[in-house]
């Protein structure tokens, strides 16, 4: 037997680690069809499903926007 962990949990240090509003779980799935990660918010109980090439296309689109952000913030 092994014990590994399936969900992460992304929290505030002030908050609490399994009820925090603001808690969004990653989660590793699979429905039969082969693993895929689910984002779940807390607050909400709204969430999204993404294989890894979907969520590595999702990171990417972050920094994107992260660097357009940075620009913004220094006028360019």
């Amino acid at each position: 037997m092994a014990i590994t962990a399936t969900t992460l949990t992304i929290h505030s240090p002030k908050d609490n680690l399994v009820f925090g509003e603001n808690n969004i779980k990653v989660s590793l799935n699979d429905e039969a069809g082969g693993y895929f990660v689910t984002i779940k918010s807390v607050m909400d109980d709204s969430s999204i499903n993404l294989d890894f090439s979907e969520a590595y296309e999702v990171f990417e689109a972050i920094k994107q926007l992260e660097k357009i952000k940075i620009d913004h913030e220094n006028g360019k």
